[in-house]
């Protein structure tokens, strides 16, 4: 899986005239710097089949392939787009804060229901739009077969 490191520094200052949370003190240490570390994840179909199995990947890529993904964008770590569902559209996409740490953010039911970590197909199928930009719509292909 390839993705690169970007980092990113917070600082976190300490109270003052200017920030008046605390009052300041007489003798105060430097502010703590805290360095977060934020991977970007390069999309893939073998990435979505591993966050989300290729049954979802196979459904992902028939919603796709009928033309209901209508809007797609990925800004790591956000992907965010819309997918239509009969008469409904679905705010769907991932937060992928890195290849181990994925959450889904549709609209669906099936991602709201339980809480249980399930990503739908819906959020695939931004994923795959994504991938795919500019080609158009591919047919599903069959299953076992490789993409």
């Amino acid at each position: 899986m390839a993705y690169c490191s970007l980092r990113r520094e917070i600082i976190v200052r300490a109270p003052s005239a200017k920030n008046p949370v605390l009052p300041p003190a007489k003798s105060r240490a430097r502010a703590p710097r805290r360095v977060v570390t934020c991977a970007v994840v390069v999309l893939t179909e073998k990435f979505l089949a591993a966050i989300a199995g290729w049954p979802v990947v196979f459904e992902a890529r028939k919603i796709r392939a009928a033309g209901r993904v209508k809007a797609a964008r990925y800004e790591p770590p956000l992907l965010q787009g819309a997918v239509r569902a009969g008469s409904r559209l679905f705010a769907s996409g991932l937060r992928i804060l890195s290849p181990a740490e994925v959450e889904n953010i549709c609209s669906c039911r099936l991602s709201q229901a339980d809480g249980d970590g399930m990503i739908c197909p819906h959020s695939v199928a931004v994923a795959l739009e994504v991938i795919h930009e500019g080609e158009g719509p591919h047919p599903p292909a069959a299953p076992g077969s490789l993409p």
